[in-house]
C-alpha cells in the first residue's frame, strides 16, 4: 500500500513537471514566432497610406473640396513623419501650404514655404530647396488683396 502510494505522489510530481515543462515550451515557441512574424512589415504600411491620403487631398483639391482636402493632407503629413520617406514628406509639406494658400490662409502657407527651405538648405536637398523657393516666390501674387488686383477687360460685344 506504501509503494503504491509512493508511485501515485511520484506520478504527480513527474506530471507537474511535465507540465511546467510545456508551458515553458509553448511561452519560448510563442516568443520564437513572434520574433519570426515582427521582421515582416504589417499590412497597415506608413508609407502606402501616406502616399494614398495625398493622392486623395490632390483630388479633393482639383474638386474645389478644400476643407477635406486640407484634413487629408494635415493627416497624411502627420503620419509621413513615421513613413520615413523624406522626398515625399517634403512635396507633403509643399502640398499643404498650397492648399492653406487655396482656403486664404497665407501667413500659415507662407511659413510653410519658410519652413520649407530653410529645412532643404540645412539638409542639403537642392531639389526641394528650389521648389520652395519657386513657390514662395508665387506667394506674394496669392496675397494681394481683391481691391488692388488688375480688372478683368471686357470685351465688346457686337451691338446692333
Amino acid at each position: 500500500m506504501a509503494e503504491v502510494q509512493a508511485t501515485t505522489k511520484n506520478n504527480k510530481v513527474l506530471g507537474r513537471i511535465l507540465a511546467i515543462i510545456a508551458v515553458l515550451v509553448l511561452i519560448s515557441g510563442g516568443y520564437l514566432f513572434w520574433l519570426h512574424l515582427s521582421k515582416f512589415e504589417s499590412t497597415d504600411d506608413a508609407r502606402a497610406s501616406f502616399t494614398l491620403r495625398v493622392a486623395e487631398s490632390a483630388l479633393d483639391y482639383t474638386d474645389d473640396r478644400f476643407g477635406p482636402s486640407h484634413k487629408l493632407i494635415t493627416s497624411a503629413y502627420r503620419d509621413g513623419i513615421f513613413a520615413g520617406d523624406d522626398q515625399r514628406l517634403r512635396l507633403a509639406h509643399m502640398w499643404h501650404g498650397e492648399v492653406l494658400s487655396a482656403v486664404d490662409r497665407h501667413e500659415e502657407a507662407l511659413a510653410i514655404a519658410i519652413d520649407g527651405q530653410a529645412g532643404a538648405q540645412r539638409d542639403r536637398q537642392g531639389w526641394a530647396y528650389q521648389m520652395f523657393e519657386t513657390w514662395h516666390g508665387r506667394m506674394p501674387r496669392r496675397r494681394r488683396p481683391t481691391a488692388t488686383k488688375l480688372p478683368i477687360p471686357k470685351t465688346s460685344g457686337a451691338s446692333s
